[in-house]
């Protein structure tokens, strides 16, 4: 019998910068060979391996491989310690194979024709993760921008009809086994304010090319990895190998603005309690692909609720102040042009409200804790949107405390966290008002304490 070869080359990426993680990342190579072994009424076997791109083979104890008929699941297989693979009495039909895993997120897909003979030596290159470091540097001033690069495997997985109509990049998420959602591999370059970056590459040989818009009047001047120019030549990773990742942006055109502004609706003594902070984040882009996201300009508010934010690029900004102990106190949106902000205001509708947290048990403190509640469009109708209010507590030795809750806005306690193992919320009356019950509202005139009671038994660790 004469063979059949066919060779699909696929990458599966998922990176990011900063604070974020990426996962595991695959190429896969299939060659499929058929052997007449079973028979059309006990099914066939499909089975291959797994290598990594230095050709040894490949084995990751929490991935599987699974074959799928459409959106359905027809086998699951382990992953051997030699990278094998195999999935038993599988019918006729037209297949796709992909990873899936806490170790493979997402995975590259490809397809899979079985008749009535075996299907072997399927044969998987799979990347792995490899941690890279990086630098920004701007020639000029202005913040630093998210920088997304879009990453195409140099032997193009989708020049198979077949594999783009699985999936138009070749990729897939495979966090459910029931569906088969396109994914396009992106590495996000996220500085610091210092410039510096770690960013997760799968090893192999990728094309890179700009995805995200820059901020106006920015442009790149280099982009390379190790000595390569990776803008005009492929991107070669391998993990035996150590290099860096170097990004020069030039702006010399765009005018930085200044943004001045004021806090409103809070008292001189409620800002005297501790630190506050306002933060733009943004440009958004308007009709990109993606938005143009720079390091968040931050600045303190000061003891008179005024606060000055520099070097701002044109654009739209979603402002958002935090501090006193809440996660967010208020949020709102903010258009810059060319000249300065000046007047700019945010008014903070809290109040003070005080009372008094009870530990029922042999307690060893009184802990801090947080609520967490939702806005009550009106009242009968559900709760609205996804807009989160966290209230901190944060009590004194004797129980006591004083927080500042959203004024006249109806909340729904949603829960609470940030408790100390071994406590667990029993009570939270305000008034003749059950929190734990019935939405909670407060008012300016409303002078009545919070009683929080919380019961305490030994923490035991799972």
């Amino acid at each position: 019998m004469k063979l059949q070869k066919l060779w699909i080359c696929v990458l599966v990426v998922l990176v990011s910068g900063g604070h974020h993680a990426a996962s595991q990342n695959a190429v896969l190579v299939a060659v499929a060979r058929p052997s007449p072994v079973a028979t059309q009424d006990a099914g066939v076997r499909v089975s291959g391996q797994l290598f990594n791109v230095e050709g040894a083979p490949y084995n990751d104890p929490t991935s599987r491989a699974v074959l799928r008929i459409g959106n359905g699941v027809a086998g699951v297989s382990n992953i051997g310690s030699d990278g094998t693979f195999e999935f038993t009495r599988i019918s006729p039909g037209d297949y796709s194979l992909s990873l899936s895993g806490r170790g493979v997120p997402l995975s590259p897909v490809i397809p899979v024709r079985v008749a009535n003979t075996d299907v072997r030596n399927l044969e998987m290159v799979v990347s792995r993760a490899k941690q890279v470091s990086g630098l920004v540097t701007l020639d000029g001033s202005g913040p630093l921008p998210l920088v997304r690069l879009q990453l195409k495997p140099v032997k193009d997985p989708t020049a198979n009809p077949a594999v783009r109509a699985l999936s138009p990049f070749g990729f897939v998420t495979n966090d459910a086994f029931a569906g088969l959602v396109p994914i396009a591999p992106m590495l996000d370059l996220n500085p610091r304010p210092d410039g510096t970056f770690v960013v997760r590459v799968p090893d192999g040989d990728w094309n890179v090319t700009l995805n995200s818009g820059l901020p106006t009047g920015y442009a790149i001047q280099a982009l390379a990895y190790g000595t390569v120019d990776i803008l005009r030549s492929p991107l070669k990773v391998r993990l035996s190998e150590d290099a860096t990742i170097r990004l020069v942006l030039a702006n010399s055109t765009t005018r930085l603005s200044n943004v001045y502004g004021r806090i409103t609706g809070l008292t001189p003594q409620m800002i005297a309690r501790g630190p506050m902070s306002v933060s733009l984040r943004g440009p958004m882009s308007r009709g990109g692909p993606v938005p143009i996201n720079t390091q968040p300009r931050t600045a303190a508010v000061r003891a008179d609720g005024t606060f000055e934010i520099d070097e701002v690029l044109p654009g739209d900004y979603s402002v958002l102040v935090t501090g006193l102990d809440n996660l967010d106190l208020a949020g709102t949106r903010l258009s810059v042009t060319k000249d300065d902000v000046r007047n700019f205001e945010i008014e903070i509708l809290r109040r003070e409200v005080h009372g008094q947290v009870v530990v029922e048990g042999a307690s060893p403190m009184i802990p801090n804790l947080t609520l967490n509640f939702r806005k009550v469009q009106e009242p009968g109708l559900p709760i609205g949107g996804l807009n989160l209010l966290n209230v901190a507590i944060r009590p004194l030795p004797d129980g006591t405390f004083t927080a500042l809750f959203p004024e006249e806005e109806q909340l729904v306690n949603t829960g609470y966290g940030g408790v100390t193992c071994g406590y667990k919320l029993k009570s939270m009356i305000y008034g003749a008002t059950d929190v734990l019950r019935v939405p909670l509202k407060v008012f300016k005139a409303y002078t009545s304490e919070l009683q929080i009671t919380l019961t305490y038994s030994e923490c035991v660790k799972r």
